[in-house]
């Protein structure tokens, strides 16, 4: 069957998008829209847990899924 999830990054304090420069630090929110020429990488984060309770635990099982995207044709 089909599995439901939650997002739950603001409750765990997990931004879904942080942006680096191209010396891989990371451009904060204060230094946009300013820095928005700057940006190189764009990390995506996902923190979820089940909708349902999981019976052995009791407990929604939670899963945190990263990615790290390039930006090739950004000037």
């Amino acid at each position: 069957g089909q599995k439901t999830v939650r997002v739950i990054n603001n409750t765990l304090g997990i931004p879904i998008f942080r942006y680096y420069d191209g010396t891989d630090t990371e451009v904060t929110s204060a230094m946009l829209p300013a820095a928005i020429p700057d940006i190189r990488r764009v990390e995506i984060t996902l923190a979820v847990e089940t909708k349902d309770i999981d019976p052995t635990t009791n407990k929604r099982r939670r899963m945190i899924y990263s990615s790290s995207v390039a930006l090739r044709n950004h000037h």
